[in-house]
């Protein structure tokens, strides 16, 4: 049973290592985005 628990445990700290750089990329995304849009470019690159 310990060493089942061990595993699940490391299951677990892997996903929410994955969740963490999901969100970290999409708030790069965001960010970019942002910054697009205030130099007058929406992402597509056309002029706003």
């Amino acid at each position: 049973k310990a060493i089942k628990g061990t595993r699940d445990v490391i299951a677990r700290s892997k996903i929410a290592k994955i969740d963490v750089s999901v969100q970290e990329d999409q708030v790069n995304e965001a960010e970019q985005r942002l910054l697009a849009i205030k130099a007058g470019f929406f992402p597509s690159g056309r002029a706003a």
